[in-house]
């Protein structure tokens, strides 16, 4: 699995909110993908089950796009 297709910042509209939603993939020290979702989406930030069910939605997409 090349990880390097999905580091650094993407937008994807995301079902459950219904919107454009912008990421940030980083790396953690041991290589795992670590997802950010952008500073301005306070609304997604501060509701912590809209903030599970985004970051699922996102990972889902990009894990769908790898093995395309």
């Amino acid at each position: 699995m090349n990880l390097q297709k999905i580091i650094g910042i993407g937008t994807q509209y995301v079902n459950c909110c219904e919107k454009w939603v912008r990421y940030n993939v980083l790396l953690d020290s041991q290589g795992l993908p670590l997802v950010y979702i952008d500073t301005n989406e306070n609304a997604i930030r501060n509701n912590k089950k809209l903030h599970k069910l985004v970051i699922s939605e996102i990972i889902n997409n990009l894990t769908e796009d790898m093995n395309d």
